[in-house]
C-alpha cells in the first residue's frame, strides 16, 4: 500500500500539472483549485476536444481531495486509492496525449 499512496499522490500533482497544461495553451490561469477545474472543464470536456468522462474522474478526485485535506478521520480504503490511482494515470495519458499534439 505504501508505494500505492507514494505513486498516487505523484499522479495527484501529475493531473494538476495536466490540466494547467492544457490551460496555459489558451493563455488562461487561477490561483483556485476551483477555477482551474471550471475553465478546462468548459475548454476541453464540454467542447469533447477531450473525453467527457474525464469530468467524473475530476469530481472524484476533487472530492477525495477535499476529504483527506478537511476531514478529521478521513482514511481511504485500498480500493479508493487504487481506483482514484487507476483514473488518474488515465487522466494523465490523455491530458498529455493532446497537450504533446499541439
Amino acid at each position: 500500500m505504501e508505494s500505492s499512496l507514494k505513486e498516487l499522490a505523484g499522479y495527484r500533482l501529475a493531473r494538476a500539472r495536466e490540466m494547467l497544461s492544457a490551460n496555459a495553451l489558451k493563455n488562461f490561469d487561477s490561483s483556485k483549485h476551483s477555477g482551474v477545474i471550471a475553465y478546462f472543464t468548459k475548454e476541453y470536456l464540454k467542447t469533447e476536444i477531450l473525453d467527457r468522462s474525464l469530468a467524473v474522474v475530476i469530481k472524484e478526485s476533487s472530492l477525495c481531495r477535499e476529504k483527506s485535506d478537511y476531514d478529521d478521520f478521513y482514511v481511504a480504503s485500498r480500493a479508493e486509492a487504487e481506483e482514484q490511482l487507476k483514473n488518474a494515470k488515465h487522466f494523465v495519458q490523455q491530458v498529455e496525449k493532446y497537450v504533446s499534439s499541439r
